[in-house]
């Protein structure tokens, strides 16, 4: 029992920590690209 409670545990952390890293990556893609096709970003 204590050991299935602390492999779900873990799981659950891995998860977070997956969803943390897509979101963030996520993010910078798309601050990126709207940096990229923004003409005034480009006329710097």
């Amino acid at each position: 029992l204590n050991l299935s409670i602390i492999i779900l545990n873990f799981l659950h952390k891995l998860t977070v920590s997956i969803v943390i890293l897509l979101v963030c990556s996520a993010l910078s893609i798309t601050s990126s690209s709207i940096a990229t096709s923004d003409p005034r970003s480009a006329t710097w």
